[in-house]
């Protein structure tokens, strides 16, 4: 008996050792699990593209377009693990971002809080919920705050690209998550404005490499992260390189040249042979309100020269019933 007990005691044992060895060889070789290959570029060149899950590099640096990035271990956006409508966890991470363009075609240029924060994915055969419930993305729209869910690693080419999204959840207006009272699509609203000053005088922007647009005096409250999209956007728009520097950075900075014989070694006067240089600023001097309605104010211009400048005055935003901002008027336009 004892022996015949041994024997299946043993039998027992190779049964499991067999499971435990057929278990380990499951993955094999040590394949990526992200489903995101770090080992080049996607076309097929020898250029490596840096893949994260979530968090910037050792030590920080430099995005391309002269952005920069966070110090080792901060996280790209505000990433956590997402959960089901009962509260069951899914895999992946998500972050939550404002869409400041590409809601029309599923493209999405998305922004954070820093200037380090601008993304780009592809909506695709992600699920699209909305208010909780599945939708599609016909329900996406320019200015929303989307929770972004995703499995696979970011790219940290620039805008940083999102791997293997699995959803794209989004909350109606006036809902708590999306109140209306907000400056909603403010990002819309000024890349409206620099597109009508790039196509106004438009001989001013003839050989621009660069375009630097300062919306550090803007009215809104914008993030530098979705001031950086809106920099990348316009400038892509018109085929140059995208700058945040005000007319001191640049100068500082080396991009602007003395112009003619009107500097001295006091008072520097400037040009900007190689770009041009867009701002908008905030005016509080004016109706802060119609018929109840909040009214944002504001001054625009583009320069490149002291006699190279086209500029908008007094422009006013009436924000709608509806929550966005679907126009703009200009008081008086100007040129030197």
């Amino acid at each position: 008996m004892r022996a015949k007990m041994l024997k299946k005691i043993a039998a027992v044992l190779l049964v499991l050792c067999m499971i435990t060895a057929a278990g380990c060889g499951g993955k094999g070789g040590g394949e990526p699990s992200d489903g995101v290959s770090n080992g080049g570029a996607a076309d097929g060149n020898d250029e490596d593209v840096s893949v994260s899950n979530g968090t910037e590099g050792e030590e920080g640096g430099t995005n391309a377009g002269g952005y920069a990035s966070g110090a080792e271990g901060e996280p790209v956006g505000e990433a956590d693990s997402g959960t089901g409508a009962d509260g069951e966890s899914l895999p992946g991470e998500t972050l939550t971002l404002r869409i400041v363009d590409g809601a029309e075609s599923g493209n999405l240029v998305l922004a954070g809080d820093s200037a380090g924060e601008v993304y780009s994915i592809s909506v695709g055969d992600a699920d699209v919920y909305i208010d909780g419930a599945l939708s599609n993305a016909s329900v996406l729209e320019d200015g929303m705050l989307a929770e972004i869910r995703y499995t696979g690693g970011i790219m940290e080419i620039w805008p940083m690209q999102i791997g293997d999204v699995e959803s794209v959840s989004v909350y109606s207006k006036g809902t708590q998550q999306n109140p209306l009272g907000q400056y909603y699509d403010l990002c819309g609203l000024y890349l409206q404005v620099l597109d009508d000053l790039w196509n106004v005088d438009s001989g001013l922007n003839g050989g621009a490499a660069y375009v630097s647009v300062d919306l550090s005096e803007a009215s809104g409250d914008l993030t530098e992260g979705e001031k950086a999209a809106i920099a990348w956007i316009f400038a892509c728009a018109h085929d140059t390189e995208p700058l945040t520097l005000t007319y001191n950075e640049l100068a500082e900075q080396g991009y602007l040249s003395e112009y003619g014989d009107f500097s001295d070694d006091e008072h520097k006067i400037y040009e900007w042979t190689e770009g041009v240089l867009f701002s908008i600023t905030a005016r509080t001097d004016g109706q802060d309100e119609v018929y109840s309605l909040p009214v944002l104010q504001f001054n625009a211009e583009k320069w490149r020269s002291p006699l190279g400048a086209y500029f908008f005055e007094d422009c006013k935003a009436v924000w709608s019933e509806s929550g966005s901002w679907n126009s703009y008027s200009v008081g008086a336009e100007a040129i030197s």
